[in-house]
This record gives structure tokens, C-alpha cells and sequence, in this order.
């Protein structure tokens, strides 16, 4: 249906008017037009008023359908031109009607599913960073540096030697070779053989 561009004022609502003084008049002529245009229901106090209304409003209703109807057959027409054009049966009158009501009702439904708010995506918990072992932490924090008053080789004292032996420091060489000597001179002992033989 397509958007009625006013109402119709009648005569006849003259005479009835004639009892009221202008300002009575102007609010019967704005609840004529919203409600034409929006459907809105006035509310007077008087009873006269209300019982003018009441007339008013049932023309204005008929008014409405009788719209409705012209802009249905004009579609119908419209329908069955086309239809003729395309070379396709032609639905009659109520069958037609019937396919209207059906598409509108499925077009407000889409209308009306389109603007329901969607459902957010769930979101994966936030996993917690793993923590490092105590000892790890110790060792990465520095915990285990050697405090001020701990013992410092003194100035003469014999440092370890600086050269590479087999990717070790001088000082794990040392240990390595010592640890290799023991457990050689052990293993003489116990087999019974000259510690100091070759």
C-alpha cells in the first residue's frame, strides 16, 4: 500500500464545529491529521468533544480502507499485465492477495531477523603464563651471585690458567685431568697393581 498523503475534511464537520469556539476546533483538525499520518489517539475531556471525535475517526477509518482497496486493485492490474507480458498463468484475485500477505509476512520476518543483535563469538580463557621453576628463577634473577662479603681470592694468589682444553677453561681441565689421575690410581689399588707402574 502506498503512503496516503492526507484525509479527507468533510462538510458536514462544519455545523458540528459551529457549537465550538477556535481553539476546540484546532485540537479536533490536529488529531484528525496524527491520526491519519501516525495512528495517534486523542484524548479529550470534553464529552462533547470525545462524541465528535468518535465520528470523525470513523470516517477517517472508512477513508483508509477505501485507500487501501484502489491501491490493491492497481497493483492487481499491474500483476496481471505483467503476467500477460511473461506469458504466465494468472493467479485470480484472492489467490493472489494470498502470495502478497505470504511475502510481506517473509520480508518482515527477514527485516526483523537481520536486526536481532547477533551472538558475540565465545573467546578462548586467556591462557596464564607458566611461571619458572624456583631454581631457574633463582638462577636468572641473579640470587645466587656471591655476595660482598664472600671470600675474594686475595692479589697474589694463584690464578687459573686463561687457555682452552677441549672447549673447558683452564680450571675445569685441571679438574678433569686431577678426576681421571684418581680414578686410575683407584682402580690400580684395587686390582692390586703398582700405583706407580706405567
Amino acid at each position: 500500500m502506498g503512503k496516503r498523503p492526507g484525509i479527507m475534511v468533510y462538510f458536514e464537520l462544519l455545523d458540528a464545529l459551529e457549537d465550538y469556539n477556535a481553539e476546540e476546533a484546532g485540537q479536533l483538525f490536529l488529531a484528525m491529521l496524527r491520526y491519519g499520518q501516525y495512528g495517534e489517539l486523542p484524548e479529550f475531556a470534553d464529552r462533547g468533544m470525545r462524541t465528535l471525535w468518535m465520528s470523525t475517526k470513523r470516517k477517517i477509518d472508512m477513508d483508509n480502507r477505501s485507500y487501501e482497496q484502489a491501491c490493491c486493485n492497481r497493483r492487481y492490474s499491474t500483476y496481471v499485465r505483467e503476467a500477460k507480458k511473461r506469458g504466465e498463468t494468472i493467479l485470480d484475485r484472492d489467490e493472489w492477495e494470498i502470495r502478497q500477505q505470504e511475502e510481506t509476512s517473509n520480508d518482515i520476518n527477514s527485516i526483523q531477523l537481520q536486526q536481532e543483535p547477533q551472538p558475540e563469538p565465545e573467546q578462548e580463557p586467556q591462557q596464564e603464563p607458566q611461571q619458572q621453576p624456583q631454581q631457574e628463577q633463582e638462577y636468572t634473577t641473579g640470587s645466587h651471585q656471591p655476595s660482598a662479603g664472600s671470600h675474594q681470592p686475595s692479589a697474589g694468589s694463584h690464578q687459573p690458567s686463561t687457555g682452552s682444553c677441549g672447549g673447558l677453561s683452564g680450571t675445569a681441565a685441571d679438574f678433569e685431568r686431577r678426576k681421571v689421575e684418581a680414578l686410575d690410581k683407584l682402580y690400580r689399588h684395587r686390582a692390586g697393581v703398582n700405583p706407580g707402574a706405567p
